[in-house]
């Protein structure tokens, strides 16, 4: 599931859990930090492995860049499954 590691940071952006998976992206809630109005801290992140994703998993996402939204968009540069 890896791609190019260029320019990407060490940590993930988001640790979380996919909450929706449509098209070509999916949606990733942290469940653990919330937006000071209170909705879920949440990134839409586009990917060529949406195959081997589902709804449920949590996941730790890295990436390069953000779009400003909400929810967020990036494309996922990197995702692992966490256990």
């Amino acid at each position: 599931m890896k791609k190019s590691n260029e320019d990407i940071t060490n940590k993930p952006i988001i640790i979380g859990e996919i909450v929706r998976i449509e098209g070509g992206r999916f949606l990733v809630e942290d469940k653990t930090e919330k937006l000071s109005d209170d909705r879920p801290y949440a990134i839409w992140f586009s990917t060529d492995e949406i195959e081997s994703l589902k709804e449920g998993q949590n996941v730790s996402v890295w990436t390069n860049a953000i779009e400003e939204s909400y929810p967020e968009q990036a494309d996922a540069k990197k995702i692992e499954i966490n256990e």
